[in-house]
Parts: C-alpha cells; structure tokens; sequence
C-alpha cells in the first residue's frame, strides 16, 4: 500500500519548492549521472532524482513512494522490451512514463505511447533540450490532467445535488398539484358520504347524494390519470412564491 498521507505532505512541500521528483529505473549508472547532470541546468525548477537500478527495485520504490515521473529504460538486467514498460505501467498509480531505449525501434515506440507512455525517447539522441521539454511536457501534461479530472468530479457532484434538489422540487410541486386538485372533490365526497348517512329513509336524497358522490369519484379519477401522464416541467403559481404542476396542461 502507499503512504497517502505522507505522499499528500511531500507533494504539497514539493510544489512549495517548484521540486519534483523522479524515479529513474536504469541499471547504467553512467545514465543515471548523465539524466541528472542534464536535468540539473534546466533553470526554475528543481529536480530529485531516484535512481533503481532493476524492475523489481523500481516496483518496491512504487508501492512506497511519491514521484511526479518515472523514467524507464526498456532493457533492464531482470526485464526487457515491452513487458518491461507494461509491468511499471500496471504499478504506476496514474505516475507519466518516458522510456527510454538505446535501439531505434518504431514499433515498440508506437506501442508504448500508445498504451500510455508519455514519450519515447533514445538515449543516443538525447540532449538537454528534448529531455527537458520532454520532462516538463509530461508532468505538467499530467498535471493538468488531474487537475481536469479533479474540476470533472466537482461538477458531477455539483449536477447529482442539483438533480436531487430538483427531484424533491418536483415531489412538493406535484403534492402541492394533488392536494389542490383532490382538495374540492375529496371534501365533496365526504360531505355527501356523511349527509347519505343521515338520509336513509329518504330514496331521492340517497340517489342525490350517490349521484354527488359518483361525480366526486370521476373528478378524482380523472386528477389520479393526469398525474400518471404528468410533464413535471410545466408549473403554474400557486400561493406567494410558490408554484405546483400543471396538472392540466
């Protein structure tokens, strides 16, 4: 497992100091200085370089550590090729890749930066201005990219309150509809059903009542229909400020 916290403390000190810090996996040590050396003259910031001289090494500083990059070269003294870049990338936690190799191969290139890494490059045509544009390109290209999925996060969590205070909106708009539209034809109901009980012995009365009643019946039907075939953007005022759906629309 990562150290969340301590990765979240050292990034925010890091950022302070314009610093980053990169894990360069390469067996050649003579590489390694020369990576170094080159990223040490780019001007206004500042690097820390890891060096792991194996794939296993580079996997144990992973699962233990921060980078902003990893710089990989493709042919290790326990790895090479392709697996090599697969097994770091699998590992990475979301960390920008450059590979390195020290034989041309379109191919393979391809194959890696399509499959996510940031860059290809070969170490015998490496000088200090493509491996600084390409060091900068790819943290601040993840940067941004963070950054994006961050403001992507904020604004799905700002549309899911939005939705969930529209939906209770919405439920109060149509309670406000129904107990408008049943109010009348509900009291009209009851009314008659209490007046039919005092009338029993009286045939034209009970016949007026029930037909009153069947009325009310019709009336609340027809309410309970309009409310199954609703359009819930359709709303009218009602009292003050307050607005309910249309249920006749």
């Amino acid at each position: 497992m990562k150290k969340i916290d301590a990765e979240k403390q050292m990034k925010l000190t890091d950022l302070k100091n314009n610093k980053s810090r990169i894990l360069v996996i390469e067996d050649h040590e003579a590489d390694f200085l020369l990576f170094k050396a080159m990223l040490g003259e780019i001007e206004n910031r500042k690097f820390e370089l890891i060096n792991a001289e194996t794939l296993e090494k580079g996997l144990d500083y992973l699962e233990s550590d921060f980078f902003e990059l990893i710089v990989l070269d493709l042919t290790l003294s326990d790895s090479e090729g392709y697996s090599t870049f697969q097994a770091v990338f699998n590992n990475a936690h979301n960390i920008p890749i450059i590979v390195l190799s020290g034989v041309e191969d379109s191919k393979l290139a391809m194959k890696t930066v399509q499959n996510g890494a940031q860059d290809y490059l070969l170490k015998g045509k490496i000088d200090r201005y493509s491996l600084r544009r390409s060091v900068e390109y790819a943290i601040e290209r993840h940067n941004l990219l963070e950054e994006l999925k961050r403001a992507n996060a904020r604004i799905l969590k700002q549309q899911e309150t939005i939705i969930k205070e529209e939906r209770i909106k919405a439920l109060l708009e149509l309670a406000g509809a129904t107990a408008h539209e049943l109010n009348q034809p509900l009291t009209v109901l009851l009314g008659n059903i209490e007046l039919l009980s005092i009338s029993k012995n009286s045939p034209e009365k009970v016949d007026r009542y029930l037909a009153k009643i069947e009325n009310a019946g019709e009336r609340i039907a027809k309410t309970i229909s309009k409310i199954q075939n609703l359009k819930y953007d359709n709303t009218v005022p009602y009292i003050g400020e307050e607005r309910i759906i249309n249920l006749n629309a």
